[in-house]
């Protein structure tokens, strides 16, 4: 899709609110991470944390595709975006770290309606030709505040109130709010009685199952992809550890080698935006990537190579990322998309959610750099049943 076609008013408002909120997101994670780790010193809280995180998906994403198939999708996102910068807004009023993590599980759980809603859009308005490049295109908004979010975060903790950066971080929110009322309609709402509701829901539910482990090629991309998410879902946990325990890492050089995850997220969405790498590869690359970056944290604990790892980790995770989620549109009629995504995020959200509890688990159990072995193993493994496709 070109950028004149980018700028319309079908794509620009959304741009725009999700350059804001994805940019106060990255920094509004980052922060929160050190904050409670640094108030619980626990690699299971950073667990809980995750887990606060992840765990809405797995319950509600079958629920969430559903209703944005149904529902104007503008309206989805602009309240989603409201409540989440509300439950935000109210970290301000306590110091509280259990308090804290139900306020984050209030803003995930209605986050689950988002990227449905978000996905459904750009298909209803975009070409089959063209949907892999507005996909990478939103992926590089997205990233690219990666890049930056985590860096300013590791800055500004320390130096200024934590209800400054939360009150930055609501205000972001509000803002994409406010741009989602402007994005196009597309959708008439419908009323449904509550014993037809239900009969639509496990009907629909069951039309987007039958879908994905009915279509192989949509089941080994689903499941492979799945397998990846795993080993980055059990990273994630082990990352701060590795950062503070092993190369005894200030907060700003974490916040630089997070926002290393994100510079390679952005050169993966702009690698797959000019065509280089032919969608059927993406995911077998990104896989083989991310078993390098493991590897690398594991053997080479040096910071500058650590660096360089997480660039070639975070171009992996675009790649697997973006080119799952295209092949899965392309092979998805355009009328279910909404559930067909949805039922793929709740695969990777149970994956996620496994992961958070293996991660926490193992480091009671062992120190990092044993696992980082393991993760580059797996990676590589998994990696290889993606050959067949």
């Amino acid at each position: 899709m070109s950028r004149k076609a980018i700028l319309t008013p079908k794509f620009f408002p959304l741009i725009i609110g999700q350059f804001v909120s994805s940019w106060g997101e990255w920094i509004f994670n980052f922060f929160i991470l050190i904050y409670v780790y640094d108030k619980t010193t626990s690699a299971m809280m950073i667990s809980l944390l995750t887990i606060a995180q992840v765990a809405p998906n797995v319950a509600l994403s079958p629920v969430a595709g559903i209703f944005v198939d149904k529902y104007e999708r503008a309206w989805i996102m602009f309240w989603v975006d409201l409540i989440r910068g509300a439950a935000i807004f109210g970290v301000m009023f306590f110091d509280d770290v259990v308090i804290i993590l139900l306020l984050i599980l209030l803003k995930s759980t209605v986050s689950v309606f988002f990227d449905p809603a978000r996905i459904s859009y750009i298909t209803a308005h975009s070409d089959e030709a063209s949907l892999l490049s507005v996909n990478s295109t939103f992926s590089f908004i997205y990233t690219s505040t990666m890049a930056t979010g985590p860096l300013i975060a590791g800055f500004l903790y320390g130096r200024f109130k934590i209800e400054w950066m939360v009150l930055f971080v609501a205000s972001t929110y509000f803002i994409s709010a406010v741009t989602s009322l402007k994005l196009s309609r597309t959708i008439e709402s419908g009323k449904l009685s509550l014993q037809s509701a239900k009969l639509s829901f496990v009907s629909e539910l069951k039309s987007g199952i039958d879908h994905l482990v009915g279509n192989q090629r949509v089941r080994r991309v689903l499941f492979v992809t799945a397998g990846l998410i795993f080993s980055i879902g059990v990273f994630n946990v082990i990352e701060l550890i590795y950062c503070r325990s092993i190369l005894n890492l200030t907060d700003e050089q974490i916040g630089f080698l997070y926002s290393c995850d994100g510079i390679g997220l952005v050169l993966g969405a702009w690698i797959i935006g000019l065509d280089k790498i032919k969608l059927k590869n993406t995911v077998l690359c990104g896989g083989m990537l991310l078993a390098i970056n493991f590897f690398a944290l594991a053997f080479f604990r040096n910071y500058v190579v650590v660096i360089v790892a997480n660039l070639l980790g975070g171009i992996g995770n675009s790649f697997i990322l973006t080119g799952s989620q295209t092949f899965i549109q392309l092979f998805s009629p355009k009328e279910d998309i909404g559930k067909v995504i949805s039922l793929r995020y709740t695969v990777n959200g149970l994956f996620s959610l496994a992961a958070s509890f293996v991660g926490g688990f193992a480091l009671t159990r062992m120190n990092s750099i044993p696992l980082l072995i393991i993760l580059g193993i797996s990676a590589a493994a998994i990696s290889l049943l993606y050959v067949k496709e």
